[in-house]
């Protein structure tokens, strides 16, 4: 046998003729036909060495391997039919169009959405699919309306609560803006939809999903365990079909008279007694009724005493984003500093070698990789309707394989290291902020965890809390000279009286201008207490997030000599930062270069500089995102590293909430 080591010649070189016992010349006949075509060149010293007959012989072994493999394998494919068995009672939530969709006739006149597949999939939900006759609801009717998101969510949130913990089923209704007929409204000027499906912004069991009853606990109740104990949500659409006839239309002042408080506990203890006693199936409240939980409990701390509940409530506990925020976080994920990580893959022997998963296909599977943004129609339950043959269903325990960085119900572990978000309202909060001087206001309830009270706390009473503008100015007195030729055909008699008139008029007139004075000082002072808390400019910006950032750096010093105070420090500096806001770009883009300059010209702790700034304005939306982006912004602040809100907006009580429940410490969380 040859030596085909690195020290032999190459054998197409002379020294070979002098190699004794070379293969006879008969070695180099023609094969015979019975040869494979592998052979003739591992047998033909001519063509290949065995050495390089081996590497061949592996490689080709190789490829006919795979491709069979391939042809047995499921192409990879984003399509709901292709994932895992959905079991019965799965809960199923509708999957977006692809991004960037096809314009629909509406969008290319201009119009916004009206957002149909979502509501269809609402009607579709497994238990409107037929009455049980038994199931008893409850309606807020009254719910709040032509709001922002987070005023319509924190009262929703609480209403659901309040459900479970009666035993009836929630009725949700949509976001509305407008109760009118028309499908469309107006804001600011613009067309907008005038009532939007919630499921486009929120999943799980506020919306009909089904609850997790395996950790159930209650500080104030005793909760039962069975799931016929806590009915699914249901839509009002549904709710308006089965109760036709057989309404208990109610006042909320039954109960808010009686209890005479905005104590959060004593409300929640004696609506939860109150509906539970009522014997009928369908409750409903006056449409014209005060809110159970209102304005004024939401923006007293007061509110606080039923936490303990909610906290512990599967409205929290499974509080789930829609997959179309999640679609929008997925798209901008490199925004805001996401490790990329690999896609989930589809069980089958192809995902088991990795890599062949994206390049493979690609080459084998080209109509499939074309194919992956349209997305078929998943197995559905016998029970639900026919009309929902059109939706993309899924399993929302399969969303992960669609969205690998984005979790639907993002834990504490799902925070992005290295996020800092901050929420800086501009537009109607410029004239809101000054009238919270005059209504006194303190900080929203949820905003005012005792915690988050000593760290960022807001004392609105020596803020100026309940000071009245200063009003018109007084109007100053007839100057000498035009008084003298007034009074110049008079008497001395009667000039004298004119004299001593003017003399009280210009002193009262000086009193009343110094007083106003006074009031001017102690209202702008009060008025600017409380712009830098609730609307404050851009050095004002600027000088809180290089404090927040140096806390987050020091409190990581701390947390490395094991100081026992730190619970759950940032795990990395502050450097990538995204700014949710209705701020116009000409502010955004003087904040962001005021933020660039800041890091670099003020670093005494040596922090790195800034990776990315985004803002809002910055995301590319689709049709239907445009329209629930406060959702999204809402989404990304409840994971970042450190958030920054503002204490008198009831979306930053949201993200506070979100946070507080799922353990976040209050160092994280903080506040203008």
């Amino acid at each position: 046998m040859l030596n085909l080591s690195k020290s032999s010649p190459s054998p197409y070189s002379s020294a070979f003729s002098h190699v004794p016992h070379l293969p006879s010349p008969a070695t180099f006949r023609r094969p015979s036909p019975t040869r494979s075509p592998l052979a003739i060149f591992c047998f033909s010293n001519a063509l290949l060495t065995k050495r390089y007959c081996r590497v061949l012989f592996l490689a080709l072994f190789s490829i006919t391997f795979l491709f069979f493999l391939l042809k047995l394998s499921p192409p990879p494919s984003f399509e709901p039919s292709q994932l895992n068995y959905i079991p019965p009672g799965a809960d199923l939530v509708l999957l977006p169009p692809p991004y960037p969709s096809s314009p629909t006739h509406a969008q290319r006149k201009g119009m916004p959405p009206l957002f149909e597949a979502w509501k269809e999939y609402e009607r579709t939900l497994p238990q409107h699919a037929e009455d049980d006759e038994t199931t008893k609801f409850i309606y807020m009717k009254n719910h709040v309306y032509a709001s922002g998101w987070g005023n319509v969510l924190q009262e929703m949130i609480l209403n659901a609560h309040l459900a479970f913990l009666s035993g009836r089923s929630f009725v949700f209704d949509n976001y509305t803006w407008d109760r009118s007929t028309s499908e469309y409204s107006s804001f600011n000027g613009k067309t907008i939809p005038s009532r939007v499906p919630v499921s486009t912004m929120l999943a799980g069991p506020i919306i009909g999903g089904s609850f997790d009853l395996t950790h159930l606990s209650d500080p104030f109740f005793t909760i039962d365990p069975s799931p016929n104990s806590h009915p699914r949500a249901v839509s009002n659409e549904y709710y308006e079909r089965v109760c036709t006839g057989q309404k208990k239309v109610i006042d909320s002042a039954i109960v808010r008279d009686a209890v005479m408080s905005w104590d959060g506990k004593a409300n929640l203890k004696a609506w939860t007694n109150h509906l539970q006693s009522l014997p009928d199936r369908c409750v409903e409240l006056d449409i014209n009724a005060e809110h159970i939980f209102n304005i004024w409990m939401f923006g007293s701390p007061q509110i606080l005493t039923l936490w303990p509940s909610l906290s512990e409530s599967p409205i929290m506990r499974q509080f789930t984003h829609s997959p179309l925020i999640l679609g929008a976080f997925e798209r901008h994920h490199h925004l805001f500093g996401v490790i990329d990580t690999k896609s989930a893959r589809p069980k089958g022997l192809l995902h088991l070698i990795p890599g062949l998963g994206t390049f493979l296909p690609d080459v084998l599977f080209p109509r499939t990789r074309r194919e992956n943004n349209k997305y078929s129609r998943a197995p559905l339950p016998s029970s639900a309707s026919p009309s929902n043959s059109s939706l993309s269903l899924v399993d929302l325990n399969q969303l992960p394989f669609f969205y690998p960085h984005s979790p639907a119900r993002p834990n504490i572990n799902d925070t992005i290291p290295g996020l800092l978000v901050l929420h800086i309202r501009r537009g109607d909060f410029a004239q809101h902020c000054v009238n919270l001087v005059k209504w006194g206001s303190a900080f929203n309830g949820f905003n005012a965890f005792e915690d988050m009270r000593d760290q960022d706390g807001f004392d609105s009473a020596a803020a100026g809390a309940g000071t009245e503008p200063p009003g018109d100015e007084p109007i100053s007195p007839e100057n000498e000279s035009d008084f003298n030729a007034r009074i110049a055909g008079l008497s001395e008699e009667e000039k004298d009286h004119a004299r001593e008139a003017r003399k009280g008029s210009v002193d009262a007139y000086f009193a009343a201008k110094r007083d106003h004075e006074d009031r001017v000082v102690k209202y702008e002072t009060a008025k600017a207490n409380y712009l830098e808390r609730c609307f404050p400019n851009i050095d004002q910006i600027v000088r809180h997030v290089r404090q927040v950032r140096e806390a987050a750096a020091l409190a990581s010093l701390k947390a490395n000599s094991n100081s026992p105070r730190i619970l759950s420090p940032p795990s990395a500096p502050l450097t990538h930062l995204y700014v949710m806001t209705n701020g116009k770009p000409p502010f955004l883009a003087e904040l962001r270069a005021a933020l660039e300059l800041d890091a670099i010209a003020h670093n005494t702790l040596n922090i790195p500089p800034w990776e990315s700034i985004y803002t809002s304005r910055d995301l590319e939306l689709g049709w239907e995102e445009g329209y629930v982006s406060q959702a999204l912004d809402m989404y990304i602040a409840q994971r970042a590293e450190v958030f920054v809100g503002n204490g008198f907006s009831s979306l930053t009580s949201i993200i506070v909430m979100l946070r507080k429940a799922n353990g976040v410490d209050s160092i994280k969380t903080r506040l203008w």
